[in-house]
């Protein structure tokens, strides 16, 4: 193949380069070949128009020299996925701004969806595809034109997750609900867990993000219900699907006499118990005589080891057996209380331990209704019944433990006593029960 004539440049050609028929070439950013027939052109890198046969080398025009050079790359790209879709954009300025100013910088995407300039080192960008993984390309921008290209890495455009699909009810088993559900699309970005909600009472149970089951506790009888699932990421949490209707049941069974494992008295008066006193009585007690000012409850706790987790507390009773039931010149009003702290030990006795304290065994909501006890029944049991809808018993379910004391909340004016006491947890066959009735 003839190599072709170069006119106006003395000079060898470097190689030579076949160039196909009626096609525009692009072999750099400056440099164009027009081909208009089977020909071969040699470059030689010298920077004129050269003719060739059957072809032509065209060096476009050169860049005023006296607007210097364009910028530099900027540097540290920082892509910040929000939820919605969009993304906080920023970097750093080049460290050679080239021989002007920067006016301004160029911002686009890959795949498309922004295209724009600004004048600072940030950008945000509008909501994009949800889900979608996007790559930002950033030039600073002089007189001379825009600089060199510097790209960010891929990140997804992310959102609170989706509603987790397919939730279903499966045939309940006694005094359970078992419901199951589809992962949830997390548009890119981890499942850090599930949260299910039953309706009507809004039992509520979590789950990790790589589970899709669960099981909800504490169901009642007969009753119709349906549950939410809703999905966690790193942006929140997102929509819930909600499940088919299913009708739970349970049996119900009594639990007896769950004896207290340890009991013990605590003042919210003035004042500490002895150390030296063996305090394990129950005693509900105001007292303000002799300068004496008393709020002393009987606690006791019980073990639930017995009761299934997922069963339904529907009825709850403590026994206590009688020691003094009336004492004092103002009729004691008792009643049991909960206490959230499982911790404590009862003191006292010939080791001298401190007896607890109000701090460590607090006294939070009364759990029954009150009564005057009645006097004459020593030695005998009595049933304090509770108020099952009190609180949520499945805490104390979980823990397996259940702190609840008598507490007298009479009246007492300067000089006066108040007092019932009933035995604790250190007399045989005397001790404190707790009867439950469970649906399960």
């Amino acid at each position: 193949m003839d190599q072709g004539a170069i006119v106006g440049c003395d000079c060898t050609p470097a190689y030579l380069v076949p160039l196909p028929a009626g096609e525009e070439i692009r072999y750099d950013a400056a440099v164009r070949l027009l081909g208009v027939g089977a020909a071969a052109l040699a470059l030689s890198g010298c920077g004129l128009i050269l003719g060739i046969e059957g072809a032509t080398l065209v060096v476009p025009e050169q860049p005023d020299a006296s607007l210097g050079a364009a910028p530099g790359p900027v540097s540290n790209i920082v892509v910040v996925a929000n939820a919605g879709g969009s993304f906080d954009i920023t970097w750093d300025a080049p460290a050679s701004a080239g021989g002007s100013p920067i006016t301004e910088y160029s911002v686009e995407s890959l795949p498309a969806g922004v295209s724009t300039t600004t004048t600072v080192l940030m950008y945000t960008t509008p909501a994009l595809t949800v889900g979608t993984s996007y790559q930002f390309t950033v030039r600073a921008v002089n007189t001379a034109g825009p600089g060199q290209a510097a790209q960010s890495n891929s990140i997804f455009a992310g959102d609170v997750p989706a509603a987790p699909p397919q939730v279903t009810l499966a045939t309940p088993d006694s005094g359970r609900l078992n419901a199951s559900w589809t992962a949830a699309d997390g548009h890119g970005y981890a499942i850090t867990g599930y949260t299910v909600v039953a309706s009507p009472g809004g039992k509520t149970v979590t789950v990790d993000g790589a589970t899709t089951t669960a099981v909800v506790n504490g169901v009642t009888n007969m009753q119709n219900y349906t549950v939410t699932v809703t999905a966690t990421n790193s942006f929140g949490t997102g929509a819930g699907g909600t499940s088919n209707a299913s009708q739970a049941y349970c049996v119900t069974t009594t639990l007896g006499n769950i004896a207290a494992l340890d009991s013990a008295q605590v003042n919210y008066g003035v004042g500490v118990i002895p150390a030296t006193e063996d305090r394990q009585d129950i005693m509900a007690e105001r007292n303000k005589v002799g300068g004496a000012d008393t709020d002393i409850v009987g606690w006791a706790k019980f073990p639930l080891n017995t009761v299934d987790d997922w069963a339904t507390i529907t009825g709850l009773k403590v026994s206590l057996k009688v020691g003094l039931a009336n004492e004092g010149v103002v009729s004691p009003v008792v009643g049991i209380w909960y206490s959230k702290d499982d911790g404590w030990t009862h003191g006292g006795g010939p080791n001298d331990l401190p007896h607890p304290t109000a701090a460590q065994v607090q006294a939070t909501v009364a759990v029954s209704t009150t009564t005057t006890p009645a006097p004459g029944t020593m030695d005998q049991y009595t049933d304090f019944p509770l108020l099952p809808a009190a609180r949520d018993w499945t805490i104390d379910q979980a823990d397996g433990f259940m702190t609840l004391g008598l507490r007298n909340t009479a009246t007492v004016a300067v000089g006066q006593l108040s007092r019932s006491t009933y035995y604790g947890a250190d007399i045989g066959g005397s001790v404190p029960y707790l009867i439950l009735t469970v649906c399960k």
